[in-house]
């Protein structure tokens, strides 16, 4: 039978009611047959109820979701299948809606035979029958499936949202056009900005501009699929002007189709680490040249001690014996096997005397000698040196924003390169030390000949020193000017010794208030 004469029904109107009429009494069986084979073998699952909830007929799609059978099923109330947690604000809402409105759509939760949860999407309506009572409709879809991967991909955003945000390393999220996304709280304290403030920021903002170029041409290696993910040491700029070094790794997350979506930033705070580094370096270096400086001060040592033992005993012998001579010639009980007139022994002591004083004088030049011979003397670079030690300091130099010039007339200067690095960097670190809390730091570093001789200098515009009160303490041992600035009195004692040590000289000049000068002369 065609579709268009099964359903030919003839719409008749009685008062307020509308009763469809089907033609005959086989057709309407028909009718009913078809549709009853429709809905029981629907994949959707189709239900009634009546509108205290109890269930009148179902499906083999409820019955084969929910594993009851149909017996089962008919005789329950729809809240029975639900989970208690939820049971209560189902009935609450759920049938008022019925039978307020007519119609319910969402989302409901049941419960299996075996007890496990499914999530089916509802669609429902109120139908009257002629002389009947009212009872709803069901068509519903299992999303169970569609739940729980939402819930899963939810629990996993969740997961690394709570990982990213109380990480102790800091962790940011930057867009391919270097626009932060979010950072978390590490981010913040070690930066000293607010999350807020981060967010209206480029990250290269955040990078010392020494290090962008680094940073991008890495990024740009990751972006063309050269590398995955890179691992620098590199600087930051904080919020108060310090300089921080962080051990800064990137890695990338790409969209579907295999452009960047976003990088993955972690950043692990090394900034003592470096310092520390730096400063055992430093350290290390003194350290190897104090102890050059002692093997070859024992060396000496050593050989001077051997040459006085055989230099100066015979001489001692002569003027010991001539002694004895002198002493018993005025004791008579005390007879000598070898005599000598008065005037022959004061020749002989006068003699020895020479002898001694020649000796003495020989030793005095082969000390010198030797010491011109273990000694290495260097052609030391001096724009190099200060460079390097420059870069030493470059996180104190760019806190304080200090202006360093550099008046270098003398290129290089003839010194072991170790002693005059230690020289400049006590030097040029004091001047950074003690600066003025009222003015940014300015350090003049000079290098020039004077009478034939090498000169350095570094100026500066710092606290000074009242010259006429402390001028004679300024480079003994222990003596502390400025309080506060971490100073343990030893820097220049152990300068001026050094200079020393090589004939040089140290003086100094300046005023409270205006700054000092060192002068070195090498």
């Amino acid at each position: 039978m065609h579709t268009d004469e099964l359903f030919n029904a003839r719409k008749v109107t009685r008062k307020k009611e509308t009763v469809l009429n089907f033609g005959s009494t086989e057709d309407v069986k028909n009718h009913n047959d078809l549709y009853h084979k429709i809905v029981e073998d629907s994949d959707a699952m189709v239900f009634t109820h009546d509108l205290k909830g109890h269930l009148q007929t179902v499906n083999k799609a409820v019955i084969n979701n929910l594993g009851y059978s149909k017996e089962e099923l008919t005789g329950l109330y729809i809240e029975q299948l639900i989970p208690e947690k939820v049971r209560k604000e189902f009935t609450q809402q759920y049938l008022p809606m019925l039978q307020k409105d007519g119609k319910a759509n969402g989302v409901i939760q049941l419960l299996t035979k075996t007890g496990k949860k499914k999530f089916w999407m509802y669609h429902n309506n109120v139908f009257t029958e002629a002389a009947g009572e009212p009872f709803a409709i069901c068509f519903a879809q299992d999303i169970t499936d569609r739940i729980e991967r939402e819930e899963a991909q939810k629990m996993s955003s969740n997961t690394f949202q709570s990982a990213f945000d109380h990480s102790g390393i800091g962790m940011a999220l930057i867009s391919p056009d270097g626009k932060i996304i979010d950072v978390n709280n590490a981010v913040c304290a070690f930066t000293g900005y607010r999350k807020d403030e981060m967010l209206k920021m480029n990250f290269l903002e955040l990078t010392h501009p020494d290090d962008n170029a680094t940073d991008l041409n890495l990024l740009h290696k990751m972006l063309i699929k050269v590398i995955n993910h890179y691992s620098i040491e590199k600087r930051y700029i904080s919020k108060s002007k310090k300089i921080l070094w962080a051990l800064h790794t990137v890695s990338k997350v790409s969209n579907n189709d295999g452009t960047p979506k976003f990088f993955i930033l972690q950043i692990v705070d090394i900034t003592r680490k470096k310092q520390l580094t730096d400063e055992l370096n430093r350290k290390n270096s003194e350290l190897e040249a104090i102890k050059s400086g002692l093997i070859n001060n024992i060396n000496q040592l050593e050989e001077l001690n051997y040459i006085i033992a055989h230099n100066l005993r015979g001489p001692a012998n002569n003027i010991r014996m001539l002694a004895e001579m002198l002493k018993n010639k005025n004791e008579p009980e005390k007879p000598n096997t070898f005599q000598l007139e008065e005037d022959d022994i004061i020749k002989f002591l006068d003699e020895g005397s020479s002898s001694l004083l020649t000796s003495l004088n020989t030793l005095m030049d082969v000390v010198q000698i030797s010491m011109n011979k273990t000694i290495s003397y260097d052609s030391c670079d001096v724009r190099f040196i200060i460079n390097e030690i420059l870069n030493q300091l470059n996180s104190t130099i760019y806190e304080k924003s200090a202006v360093i010039r550099l008046r270098i007339s003398n290129e290089f200067i003839s010194y072991p390169k170790v002693f005059l690095e230690s020289i400049f960097y006590n030097l040029i670190s004091n001047a950074l030390k003690y600066s003025s809390p009222n003015r940014a730091p300015e350090i003049l570093i000079s290098s020039y000949m004077e009478n034939a001789k090498a000169v350095v200098s570094v100026k500066d515009n710092g606290l000074g020193l009242d010259l006429e009160k402390y001028g004679h303490k300024i480079f003994k041992l222990n003596q502390i000017f400025h309080t506060g600035h971490d100073s343990k009195g030893v820097g220049l004692f152990i300068t001026k010794a050094q200079i020393e040590s090589f004939g040089g000289n140290i003086q100094v000049k300046g005023k409270e208030n205006e700054g000092m000068e060192f002068i070195v002369t090498l």
